[in-house]
Order: structure tokens, then C-alpha cells, then sequence
């Protein structure tokens, strides 16, 4: 990001309003204002004017505007998505998700799309971070860490869930899957009902991590950057971890987040059918709701390795 900034920040301003550079030969540019505020530019040969704003962004539509490129000043029409804002973190993730916007509309070759975008960014930037902010980043550290060591980070990043709310972490046509972190030495997790039993059809399996604090060990942070590289062409995806980085409060990029021993997850790392777990086997009955319960899985069979590949090839959607 500061290759961006120092790039349309290198040169003073004449006459233009907006200093910018080409995006991949596209429709797409990067910009700086002459009040020191960063746009995505989309060219457009429509007409059709519309102003909206929020707080820290603004949507322009089919603006005239006069362009440096660093080679010529020039005339154009465009759609200007604004960050109105100079809050580093909120800029940082303006400019990358700009960057990934722009690579998509260029290959849609549609610039009306950044309506969505704006709306998509008006809901990310709304998000605040859990209160129980230990509890959310170790979670997500779980979370994070099955889609690193699954064979496609991209599908199992589409697979995982939109909202931190959601009953399940991971779903895909009839199966759930739904990970439980714990750092004390008994494998006992907190499960609500819903996560157990369901008389649908559904295909419910459960991984369950024991983690340990290790001061050198893998950082949440080293998870997301991983993770945000992998999906770093995909808006959706991205705009989906995004809004995860948020609801634990890393979007400061200073912050490492919790560090846990990789290899000792990794090592004690077990997946269970929910058929397997105790359970109460039936529906909650009418007028009971949000039941849960504490699970100890220590001396329930585990899913073997041959039965497990066997079930997670349901997932593969390529």
C-alpha cells in the first residue's frame, strides 16, 4: 500500500484534480485529490449522475474529470469511489480492496458495478469489534488456520461463513463443519444445540483444536496475511475476511494478534461426527430456544484419516 501512495504522492499538482495511474490497462484508476484523499476512478461512457455519501466514503457518479496520469492531463468521465477518510487502517483496507475491485471490473469490463462495491464497503467499514475480543481472536485464529492447512484456501474461504453469528463456520450443499478452539488440556468445548443434532439430512462434522500461547509461535496476524494474498483477486472473498479482521479488531496492522503453537495444533487436531458426541437426540421442543451445553470429546472416537479425505472430497466444488 505504500508503494500506492508513494507512487501518487511523488509529484506536486498543476492544474489536475486528480493525479492517477492506469489499473492493468482497464477501466480502473487509482487516484489522489488535490485535498490529499485517495478514489478509485472507473471510466465511464454513461451519463447518469448520482451523489451518495457516508462518514468516510462518497460515490460519484459519471463525473468530468481532469487527469494526470504522469504523462498527459487529460479529460475523462468517471465513476469516483472516495474514501473520505485518512485513518490509516481504514485507508489501507480502502486501497487494497480498491486494487481488487478495480482488477475485477476491468476483467467484467463493467463500471456500474461499483454501486455494489460501494455498498459492500458502507457495510464493511460499519463493523465493530466483539467485545470479547480473546475469546473472537482465538476463534478466528482456528478458523483461519483449517482453511491454511486445506488443499484449496480459496474454496474453503468460500465455504466459510459471513457472519461470526452463524451456526456453523463452514457449509456447503448438506454439510457443516464447525471449530472449536480450547487452550485447557481436557478437549471440552461449548456447543449450542443447533451444532449437534439437526433431522434434515445434514452431514455435521466438528473440528477440535487444543491450542497453547506460544510467545514465537504462529500469529494471527501471519494468518491473515496469508490468507488475504491467497484471495487477493477474489472482491467477495476478500471483502469476507475483511470484515472478520474487524469483528476482532485487526484491522491495525501493528498488532500480531495471539500467537499459538502451530505444531501442537496441528498435532492435536481431531474432527468427530456429531453423531458421535453426546447429545440430546431430538428437536428442541416448542417454546425452548438457544439451548447449549459443555462437551467433553477426550474419550469420544475421533473420525479416522481414510473416512475423513473421504468426506471433505464432498466439498470440492472445482
Amino acid at each position: 500500500m505504500n508503494e500506492i501512495i508513494n507512487k501518487l504522492s511523488a509529484n506536486n499538482f498543476n492544474d489536475a484534480y486528480l493525479r492517477a495511474f492506469h489499473i492493468e490497462s482497464g477501466l480502473c484508476y487509482m487516484a489522489l485529490d488535490s485535498d490529499g484523499y485517495f478514489s478509485l476512478l472507473i471510466s465511464t461512457n454513461s451519463r447518469k449522475q448520482l451523489n451518495a455519501s457516508t462518514d468516510i466514503l462518497s460515490l460519484s457518479l459519471s463525473n468530468k474529470c481532469k487527469i494526470d496520469n504522469g504523462e498527459k492531463v487529460f479529460d475523462a468521465y468517471c465513476h469516483i469511489l472516495r474514501c473520505t477518510t485518512k485513518e490509516k487502517s481504514t485507508l489501507r483496507t480502502f486501497l487494497l480492496l480498491s486494487l481488487t475491485m478495480a482488477k475485477e471490473i476491468n476483467e467484467l469490463n463493467n463500471h456500474n458495478i461499483v454501486i455494489e462495491y460501494f455498498e459492500d464497503l458502507i457495510r464493511l467499514f460499519k463493523t465493530s469489534p466483539n467485545p470479547n475480543l480473546e475469546s473472537a481472536r482465538q476463534g478466528l485464529w482456528g478458523e483461519l488456520f483449517l482453511i491454511s492447512i486445506m488443499d484449496s484456501i480459496i474454496d474453503w474461504t468460500s465455504f466459510w461463513h459471513n457472519e461470526p453469528q452463524r451456526k456453523f463456520d463452514f457449509s456447503y450443499n448438506h454439510k457443516r463443519l464447525e471449530v472449536k478452539t480450547t487452550l485447557k488440556e481436557q478437549r471440552i468445548h461449548k456447543f449450542s444445540h443447533g451444532q449437534l443434532y439437526r433431522d434434515d439430512g445434514t452431514s455435521i462434522c466438528i473440528s477440535s483444536f487444543i491450542l497453547q500461547k506460544e510467545d514465537s509461535g504462529l500469529s494471527l496476524k501471519s494468518l491473515i496475511d496469508k490468507i488475504a494474498q491467497e484471495v487477493s483477486e477474489d472482491t467477495k472473498l476478500s471483502l469476507k475476511l475483511q470484515k472478520s479482521i474487524r469483528e476482532v479488531g485487526m484491522h491495525d496492522t501493528s498488532d500480531e494478534g495471539p500467537r499459538y503453537d502451530e505444531q501442537l495444533a496441528l498435532k492435536n487436531l481431531k474432527f468427530y461426527f456429531s453423531e458421535d458426541v453426546p447429545r440430546y437426540n431430538l428437536n428442541e421442543p416448542p417454546g425452548v430456544s438457544n439451548t447449549s451445553y459443555n462437551i467433553d470429546l477426550s474419550n469420544i472416537n475421533s473420525i479416522e484419516k481414510q473416512e475423513l479425505d473421504e468426506w471433505l472430497l464432498g466439498w470440492n466444488i472445482q
